[in-house]
């Protein structure tokens, strides 16, 4: 699977990259990851469909930059043709849009 990711801070882009990822870009065995992930009661609810991007090979973190209230992050898998985006809100309750 390959993509880009895309950090807009006040409108504009603050950071992008792209990726690839998938089985080939894990540092741990899928098996021990997916037993691990689906201890968490957020991820076993009844009827919820997870996309959980596992393995990338780029993080913004280490080109040294860090996320801020009010980032949007924004990931485009395009050998999927699937995007998806969300805005970071530390503490409080999520808001409804």
């Amino acid at each position: 699977m390959t993509g880009r990711v895309t950090i807009e801070r006040d409108g504009a882009t603050a950071w992008e990259g792209k990726f690839s990822c998938g089985g080939d870009s894990l540092y741990y065995k899928m098996r021990d990851m997916a037993d691990h992930l689906f201890t968490y009661p957020a991820v076993r609810r009844p009827g919820m469909v997870n996309y959980i991007l596992l393995g990338a090979d780029e993080a913004s973190f280490h080109d040294g930059f860090r996320i801020s209230d009010g980032d949007r992050i924004s990931i485009d898998f395009s050998s999927h043709k699937i995007g998806l985006s969300n805005v970071v809100q530390f503490g409080g309750r999520p808001s409804v849009r």
